[in-house]
């Protein structure tokens, strides 16, 4: 079953040509991440579709393909960047720059932003880095332009859902430095950690692990029942987290990062 041939009888490519005239990019590639897996496809044929899309190491190891890592990643990172970051480097390197290649080096922006509660993803890839720039200039307006893109591709992953899906267990993500994660409200792992105690940060990794009750939590960390309800009152403050349950979603993400 060839993606790319299938991605091409979809026929998106006139709901995206204006922006790929406004972006002078050559190629767009769209994923959708849930807990069961990713919804990943290139938007029509273009010159590395083939080399991305009929290589599994792409479409199973992107990062962004992983609902554990999505929330964490920059809304803006190259592939380059991804490849440099991550402790497996040198597997994606020929993705980028493939040696006796027909089609030339890729230079491949990630996009990221949330419409109607969901995170939405796209790729634009350059044939030459110096038209980059007109990616990053018209950054600002690209959530309205892809929007009614998403609007139409909401039918299409109805009709052609199976083709384009892997399921989360065949997922195999980069391992990327920490260094490249983000949290909420635009603050990175670092800030996040410096934010908060030492008897905070050992409170939120008692959490990730399942323990919860304030009961057990005051005799693990060896304090009252008063202060470990400071101490969970003083970690949402911080991190501006409403109630519990988002305390323990984020405890529970943020062991995933540290570990």
């Amino acid at each position: 079953m060839n993606l790319c041939r299938i991605a091409e009888s979809l026929q998106l490519y006139s709901h995206v040509e204006s922006i790929i005239k406004i972006l002078k990019c050559d190629g767009i590639d769209y994923s959708l991440t849930s807990d069961a897996g990713v919804w990943c496809l290139p938007l029509y044929h273009h010159r590395y579709a083939n080399r991305m899309h009929l290589n599994t190491l792409y479409r199973i190891q992107d990062p962004y393909h992983n609902s554990t890592y999505i929330d964490f990643l920059p809304k803006v990172l190259s592939f380059a960047d991804i490849a440099t970051l991550s402790d497996q480097s040198e597997i994606w390197k020929p993705l980028l720059s493939p040696v006796n290649a027909d089609v030339p080096p890729c230079f491949a922006m990630s996009f990221v932003f949330t419409h109607e509660n969901v995170k939405h993803r796209f790729v634009f890839y350059y044939v030459d880095w110096k038209d980059l720039i007109h990616f990053h200039v018209n950054l600002i307006n690209l959530p309205q332009q892809l929007t009614s893109v998403i609007n139409i591709l909401k039918s299409v992953m109805l009709k052609n859902f199976t083709p384009f899906f892997i399921p989360k267990d065949r997922l195999n993500s980069l391992n990327l430095n920490y260094h490249t994660l983000s949290l909420s409200d635009g603050n990175d792992l670092l800030n996040i950690k410096n934010s908060l105690n030492n008897n905070e940060l050992n409170l939120l990794k008692f959490l990730a692990f399942g323990v919860n009750k304030t009961v057990e939590l005051s005799e693990r960390l060896d304090v009252s029942v008063r202060t470990v309800e400071d101490y969970t009152q003083n970690i949402r403050k911080k991190l501006k987290l409403v109630n519990r349950y988002e305390l323990y979603d984020y405890a529970r993400k943020f062991q995933i990062l540290v570990t």
